[in-house]
């Protein structure tokens, strides 16, 4: 029996190390970006592969992605924090990590640089406001803020998939390092790509309609992005997914009050309420349950939704989320001046 079992774990092995040299000099796997610069995570479901650095382009904006050892995109940060320093924490997704610009260029940056504050940025691609909180728990109370800014985008209630360890682990040492097991990684990522995009519920459904930009001026249009945005940003247009954020927001807002730092929210609109003309009386409903919900709980917040309406017709968006260097200095400025009304 054990003469049967070292056979078949050495034809296994024996299996994978031909695959292994079939893949090195045959395939010549170059990993995808998106998958090079994340790593599986037990408890976030991803993360930012540290020590990561790496140059995209995107809808004509170029940008270099560096992730310090910390797994932030930003400088090493200081643990312990310094005796006498102040320090901003901003938390978030892809808007607050600044995808499509330049570190320097990203609100969170020239907020530091306007405050003379240190200001760290911890936006993580793709990151809803339960991973946020889970992220401070873990990670974030060690840095000491002062002060948390949160980043809440219109579909920070979507769920998120978790591994189990042992399964993060393998996968995290295999990938980038085994060219056959990446190989073997990406066809996956592809194929479930594919799948979801026959799915009726597709995340991206809003994006033909979006990029015909019919809604700009037509109403039915808008709606109709929205409706393709119901698992994306169009969540929080349904109360019981707003309420979501909301949940996320107070327990965040908790956990400041049990470790004393301050909370202070910035709602993201989407690039259709900012840039439509047309009519619609619901188009900010998900700023105004949130902005009623920090009302109610005496959390400091800023809505940038009608401030970047008023400079609607300057280049404020890569996409539909996402913005450009302009656009994040419109939104350093609004937050500088907000917090200066708060002290």
């Amino acid at each position: 029996m054990r003469q049967k079992l070292i056979i078949a774990i050495s034809s296994i092995l024996l299996a994978f190390v031909l695959l292994e040299l079939f893949a090195r000099l045959f395939v010549g796997v170059e990993t995808l970006p998106e998958i090079k610069s994340m790593r599986l995570d037990p408890v976030l479901g991803w993360r930012w592969t540290p020590n990561y650095q790496g140059t995209y382009i995107y809808r004509g904006y170029s940008h270099q992605l560096t992730i310090s050892r910390q797994g932030l995109r930003n400088e090493m940060v200081t643990i312990p924090k310094p005796p006498g320093q102040q320090r901003i924490i901003a938390v978030g997704d892809s808007i607050t990590a600044g995808w499509g610009v330049e570190q320097e260029d990203t609100f969170v940056k020239r907020l530091q640089e306007s405050l003379g504050i240190e200001v760290v940025n911890a936006g993580v691609g793709d990151y809803g406001t339960e991973q946020e909180l889970l992220w401070l728990k873990r990670n974030g109370l060690e840095l000491e803020p002062d002060l948390v800014i949160l980043g809440v985008y219109l579909n920070d209630s979507r769920p998120f998939p978790t591994s189990p360890k042992w399964v993060t682990v393998l996968n995290n040492m295999l990938l980038n390092r085994s060219a056959f097991y990446t190989y073997y990684y990406q066809l996956i990522v592809q194929q479930r790509a594919q799948q979801s995009e026959q799915d009726t519920g597709f995340r991206y459904r809003y994006r033909e309609p979006w990029e015909a930009g019919h809604w700009k001026t037509d109403t039915e249009a808008l709606i109709k992005v929205i409706e393709g945005g119901s698992d994306d940003f169009g969540l929080a247009w349904e109360q019981s997914e707003n309420e979501k954020i909301q949940q996320g927001i107070a327990e965040i807002a908790t956990l400041g009050n049990e470790h004393n730092f301050e909370l202070f929210l910035v709602i993201f609109p989407v690039s259709i309420q900012v840039e439509t003309q047309a009519e619609l009386p619901e188009l900010d409903q998900p700023q105004r349950w949130l902005a009623d919900f920090a009302e109610a709980e005496g959390i400091a917040y800023l809505d940038l939704l009608p401030i970047l309406q008023q400079r609607a017709d300057e280049e404020l968006y890569i996409d539909q989320a996402h913005l450009t260097p302009h656009g994040h200095a419109v939104v350093a400025e609004a937050l500088q001046n907000a917090l200066a009304e708060l002290r």
